[in-house]
């Protein structure tokens, strides 16, 4: 190496020490005890903790033991409940707030929805360590959101030009896939899935053998019958097996999640083209709710991105300024408004 190449390297060396010492004092530290500071807020690991005990009365959320997934299950709260936060300010700027009439009316319908009775509710709280006031200001906040993100949203309309233009692209996705009619036995053991195989093709009835010995309680009654399902439906170890089979042959034995599965394959339903007619309301919608969630997705991204959100190293997510998987938004609780 010449001296001009050495001393090169080292002024891009100090230049480098310069730029990340640089960062280093200029990032907002965050205090100890703290997962992560957004503004002037100090969001501790017990605040944490407590929003993770709600979500747990709520949807039944709960943190891994250890590992990798704890590591990673800790970095998604804190990355939700920064959001969460930011949301609050922004809704609080547009002149958004629930009232408490309509946060106790969410919190009644969640309740009968998800326990049936108050009793169980307050039970439940207990014991996840959380309380009544914790879960309806939830409620009220993801309350909030859902009309920060109509007000975001606006109205989205899908013209007749765009809605035939997108078929035309898209019309090989709308097809009906073929779909097959099986009966399906699920047992424990391969050894138990060999002997069902070997009495099928034996002649042995498949209704019969499923009441006898399926442990899908869900199909036993009805004779191992699934319905009509497309490939994408079951499993994929399972789908391999019943679309490689031809109408009345057996297939399996294959293992699946839930044990080892022997079936029937009593019916054919061939794939059918779309027809721009037969979809068109329901593609129609679906094209709506794509821009929906689109131009949600881009706002929220926009926002997430400006806030002055700081995370301590054990809480600090892959990408702190990525928007959360986005779907269409239910009702709070999953009951209607």
């Amino acid at each position: 190496m010449s001296k001009s190449q050495v001393w090169l390297a080292v002024i891009v060396a100090a230049i480098v020490a310069t730029v990340v010492a640089v960062v280093a004092l200029t990032r907002p530290s965050v205090p100890e005890g703290a997962a992560f500071v957004y503004g002037d807020r100090v969001v501790t690991t017990a605040d944490l903790d407590k929003r993770i005990d709600v979500l747990r009365a709520l949807y039944g959320i709960t943190a891994p033991k250890s590992g990798t997934k704890r590591d990673s299950f800790r970095r998604s709260a804190a990355k939700s409940y920064a959001v969460t936060l930011i949301l609050d300010r922004k809704a609080r700027e547009m002149g958004i707030r629930v009232s408490e009439k309509k946060a106790r009316d969410l919190l009644d319908k969640f309740i009968d929805a998800q326990f049936g009775n108050r009793d169980t509710f307050i039970e439940v709280l207990g014991n996840v360590g959380t309380s009544e006031q914790a879960v309806l200001n939830e409620l009220r906040r993801q309350g909030a959101t859902i009309e920060l993100r109509t007000k975001v949203i606006g109205k989205v309309t899908i013209s007749n030009a765009f809605l035939k233009s997108s078929f035309s692209r898209r019309k090989a996705e709308l097809a009906t896939p073929e779909r097959r009619r099986l009966s399906n036995i699920v047992v424990p053991s391969r050894e138990e899935a060999d002997r069902v195989a070997q009495r099928l093709a034996a002649g042995a009835s498949i209704q019969s053998l499923a009441a006898e010995v399926s442990i899908d309680e869900a199909t036993r009654k009805t004779g191992g019958d699934l319905g009509y399902l497309a490939a994408s439906q079951l499993e994929e170890s399972v789908a391999r097996a019943a679309f490689g089979a031809r109408k009345g042959q057996v297939y399996g034995p294959v293992k699946g999640t839930h044990g080892w599965n022997v079936g029937v394959v009593t019916s054919v339903a061939a794939p059918q083209p779309a027809k721009f007619a037969d979809v068109k309301d329901a593609f129609r919608k679906q094209l709506q709710q794509e821009q929906e969630i689109r131009k949600w997705s881009d706002w929220l991204a926009k926002v997430i991105r400006e806030a002055d959100v700081h995370y301590a190293d054990a809480y600090r997510p892959a990408d702190p300024d990525a928007p959360p998987p986005l779907t269409p938004t239910p009702p709070p609780g999953g009951v209607d408004q």
